[in-house]
């Protein structure tokens, strides 16, 4: 089977920030870093490429970034959306908040 590819703009909508936090973010984690080359904005880092990412071409603009599909899925490691907590409710001993309340009710 193919792998399908979405641009790093695409990847960006798709989960609701915008595209310069999207770019932001990729360089903070060292997934992109910015060029100074004028045919190419961004450098595809080591982990870029881990991550799936290559270049592609397209003749009326400059090299670009695409991903493979999954990496929706994966990115949540690196990328928070706005628009979701940066939390759950589970703490970090994997104990909701209720069951934290009952084990230090009874203790």
């Amino acid at each position: 089977m193919q792998t399908k590819y979405i641009s790093t703009t695409k990847l960006a909508e798709a989960k609701g920030i915008s595209i310069a936090d999207m770019f932001q973010k990729l360089q903070e984690f060292e997934i992109l870093l910015l060029s100074d080359d004028p045919k190419r904005k961004w450098i595809l880092t080591e982990k870029g490429k881990a991550l799936g990412g290559i270049y592609s071409n397209n003749p009326n603009f400059r090299d670009y970034i695409e991903w493979p599909s999954e990496i929706y899925y994966t990115i949540d490691n690196y990328i928070k959306p706005k628009n979701k907590p940066n939390f759950t409710c589970k703490d970090l001993s994997g104990e909701t908040e209720g069951e934290n309340f009952i084990k230090d009710f009874f203790s």
